[in-house]
């Protein structure tokens, strides 16, 4: 029956969480069937041509995908035996739907409100079959453009409740790693860097993101699941082929065994496009059903009510309708079939269908609801797409056509965006219709760190078009020299960073410091920036980031550096946290270990480990030729060893609550691994220990493992062990450990 809570549950507010599973014991249910397929790759690998062959499609007229490309309700798939059903009487557009001309997008169709939801017309069938749709499963195809500049995007779409097929080119080799390239030491590598074989790996990493954190060690493959089709199979001449085909067995045989990503994948098939006959895609067809019906989420039992509140919204969205208010919402969930009054569950529902990735919403931003993914996918490249042409703007006096030319420039150059380019692009490809919804566009662009404003100005940066640079020359537009005092680098190394993680640790920096400025303007660069940590600009903070490690390092250009042991271990603490915090609002899974390096060394290079540093009070510096004392490199940051907790455990009385609730937080306790986070940035728990509780079966297992190990973790562990829980989510269960403390008896 909590099917759902245990894969969703901690993604849910408490309240919601809570609200959900009284409506899952008290409300009538029903099974809910939905397949979402993305469709991911380097551009121009045959995407699109893929998604109309799996349709029956002609392919004669396919374009570079511009945005995203989404199409639902063109294909069901009968749950019994698997077979896709997709519409044939359909008239097919003269353009695909990514390349509609937006002004004709109008969202002022009124509501369609009827009295009889259940009836045939409605509920019990779908738009392109009058057969029970309780016997089908809906479902969906997203195109995602390969072109670098739209992968900032791709965050508002990405889902782990999803089917990836992976494409690419037959004549690609693939590799493990990132291929060394032709840079500097001083240079930070990133997605421009990435050659043709980069490009499967890059896709297994930001699938592996947004894996399934709850799965069991015996399971032999992950989710999300991952079908790799490698397209061009009629380039390739019929005595190579074969060969070929070989060849890129044996590689993913050996990546499967190799790295974790690759248990997402589970088939891959050589394909050509243009030859091939449906045959062949059938039988990717039936493999994708077959995936499937295996999926966590997959005829899982949700409330009736939901089931019928979700379809009244796709009615809407067939009829044409994009976005709707909050209050739309309350009116549709009043309806007498549905019957929902309380706002409360409104808003779980809501909260639910944007985990799903059926809708769009934030609490904070009521008036724009998005029940149509394609209409913001649309808005997105409005900004984010390099098709502008100015000689494409008219109606504009020759001053403000200059401005706008000199804008583009400044855009693509800085970063740096306009009101006035942002209104003119809107307005080129979407006529007056965005300009409408402008405000909130912005908000939701602003959500997603997709566009930024800096306090005082009257721009907005867009992160995915810093210009790039080295950090040599950063250090030396800003004066940073070898006589200033610099601290060691803190680095995070991860195995995989998404593109967008460094905008969002941009935005947070940007709310918290003021962006240093140099002659050509703010240093924000592409995986580099540097702050200025108060109104003073005396001391400065340097962050990077390249395709696997964030670096930070404090610089002082005053005499009196007494503070920064305080300065770096706040900013070490905090820097942490936010990644904790970053991972729970976007629903991806990183891991990192810490590391550090001498303040000489560039930010990239080779870095020791915590513990290497911790187990070696020296250690031998390629950089320098020298070794260096382990202290003098870590302790800036004010790095704790817990190991002396173990000399002082909890408290007797704490000790005891924690026994005595044992039981309660076992039914009750969620974001586990989040909390053990949260206690290894305090320096309670040893990241050996957090990772060892997280690869344990289940949350009850992993609660079971943690309850047993905090009491020998120090007499803090007990206080920041309540903090945590306030923080995850999981107010209630900390209420009732303070209630304990209170109580009469043992305590």
């Amino acid at each position: 029956m909590f099917t759902y809570i245990v894969v969703l549950a901690d993604r849910f507010e408490e309240t919601e969480r809570l609200r959900y599973i009284d409506l899952m014991r008290n409300s009538e249910t029903q099974k809910r069937y939905f397949v979402k397929i993305m469709i991911v790759g380097k551009q121009s690998v045959g995407k699109t041509c893929l998604l109309r062959n799996l349709l029956k499609e002609d392919i004669k007229d396919v374009s570079s995908t511009d945005g995203i490309h989404i199409v639902i309700h063109r294909s069901k798939i009968n749950i019994e035996n698997g077979k896709w059903i997709i519409e044939k009487d359909r008239p097919k557009p003269k353009k695909s739907r990514d390349s509609i001309e937006l002004h004709s997008m109008d969202n002022s169709k009124q509501l369609i409100m009827p009295s009889d939801l259940k009836s045939s017309d409605l509920f019990t069938a779908t738009s392109i079959s009058k057969r029970p749709s309780k016997n089908y499963a809906r479902c969906g195809l997203w195109d995602f453009a390969g072109q670098k500049e739209f992968y900032c995007t791709h965050q508002a779409f990405l889902t782990s409740s999803a089917i990836y097929l992976v494409v690419a080119d037959m004549k690609t080799n693939f590799v493990t790693e990132q291929q060394k390239k032709d840079t500097t030491e001083d240079d930070i590598s990133s997605l421009s860097d990435f050659q043709e074989e980069d490009y499967v790996g890059f896709w297994f990493d930001s699938i592996h993101c947004y894996r399934t954190v709850d799965r069991r060690t015996d399971e032999e493959s992950m989710n999300p699941p991952v079908i790799v089709v490698l397209t061009g199979k009629d380039r390739i001449g019929k005595n190579k082929l074969q060969g070929r085909q070989k060849y890129l067995d044996d590689q993913f045989s050996q990546l499967h065994g190799e790295q974790e990503k690759y248990q997402h994948y589970r088939h891959k098939y050589f394909i050509s496009n243009t030859k091939d006959p449906d045959k062949i895609f059938e039988k990717i067809r039936k493999k994708i059903s077959e995936i499937a019906q295996n999926m966590p989420l997959w005829g899982k039992s949700v409330p009736l009510k939901w089931i019928l509140l979700e379809h009244l919204i796709n009615v809407n969205r067939d009829n044409g309708k994009h976005f709707i208010s909050f209050n739309d919402m309350i009116k549709m969930a009043k309806q007498p079939e549905i019957g929902i009054l309380d706002k409360g569950e409104v808003s779980t529902f809501l909260h639910f269908q944007h985990e799903v990735g059926n809708i769009i919403f934030f609490k904070d931003i009521p008036d724009l609801i998005i029940i149509e993914p394609q209409w913001l996918a649309n808005a997105f490249r409005c900004l984010v797409s390099d098709r502008f042409k100015i000689d494409d703007v008219h109606d504009v006096s020759p001053i403000d056509k200059r401005q706008i030319s000199t804008d583009w420039t400044l855009l693509n150059n800085k970063g740096e965006i306009s009101d006035l380019l942002i209104n003119t692009l809107f307005k080129l490809k979407g006529g007056d219709y965005f300009l409408k919804q402008k405000k909130q566009l912005l908000e939701v662009m602003k959500k997603f760190d997709i566009l930024v404003q800096i306090e005082g100005e009257n721009v907005y940066i867009m992160p995915s078009m810093f210009p790039p640079s080295s950090i040599s020359t950063v250090c030396m537009d800003i004066g940073i020299v070898k006589a200033n005092c610099k601290t060691s680098w803190f680095c995070m190394k991860f195995k995989f960073l998404p593109p967008s993680f460094f905008s969002h640790l941009l935005v947070w920096l940007m709310n918290n410091y003021r962006p240093t400025r140099v002659k050509s303007g703010f240093a924000l660069y592409r995986g580099i920036c540097v702050f200025d940590l108060d109104s003073s600009r005396c001391e400065k903070l340097l962050m990077t980031m390249s395709i696997d490690t964030i670096a930070l390092q404090i610089v002082s250009f005053s005499k009196q550096t007494q503070d920064l042991l305080e300065v770096c271990s706040g900013v070490r603490k905090d820097t942490r946290r936010k990644i904790v915090n970053l991972k729970k609002r976007y629903g991806i899974d990183l891991s990192y270990e810490q590391m550090f390096k001498c303040s000489d060394c560039t930010c990239h290079t080779e870095a020791f480990s915590l513990k290497q540093l911790i187990e070696n009070t020296r250690n031998y510096c390629s950089h320098h030729q020298e070794a260096h004392e382990s202290a003098t490199i870590y302790s800036p940051w004010k790095v704790e060893s817990t190991e002396g907790h173990i000399e002082k455990g909890m408290s007797k009385k704490h000790s005891q609550i924690l026994q005595t609730c044992s039981e309660h937080m076992l039914e009750n306790l969620y974001n586990v691994d989040m909390i053990c986070e949260y206690l290894e940035v305090d320096d309670i728990l040893t990241e050996e220990i957090r990772d060892t509780i997280k690869h344990k079966n289940g949350r009850q297992e992993q609660t079971k493992e943690l309850l047993s190990i905090l009491p020998f973790k120090g007499e803090k562990s007990y206080e920041r062990f309540i903090e945590a829980l306030k923080i995850t989510e999981n107010k209630n269960v900390a209420h009732y450990l303070e209630q304990q403390v209170g109580s009469t008896g043992t305590f």
